[in-house]
């Protein structure tokens, strides 16, 4: 599962934004690694367990590690 954390103000409020993977899906990252991928929305849709929200789904084509930003809050 990919995350991003979406902020409105500050730190305190925020909020993931989750995405399900399929396809040359990366495996055995640590926690907390920055990664970029790459491809399409696939049909396949599941649920949050933690929120029970309905999650879309990207098949990867192509990932990569990035280097964690200097400010990860912006």
């Amino acid at each position: 599962m990919l995350a991003r954390m979406m902020l409105s103000c500050c730190a305190a409020d925020g909020r993931p934004v989750k995405l399900g993977l399929t396809g040359d899906v990366p495996l055995g990252l640590p926690n907390d690694t920055w990664v970029g991928a790459a491809g399409r929305y696939s049909d396949r849709v599941g649920r949050d367990p933690v929120s029970d929200v309905e999650i879309p789904y990207l098949a990867v084509e192509s990932w990569r590690e990035v280097p964690v930003p200097r400010n990860q809050y912006e």
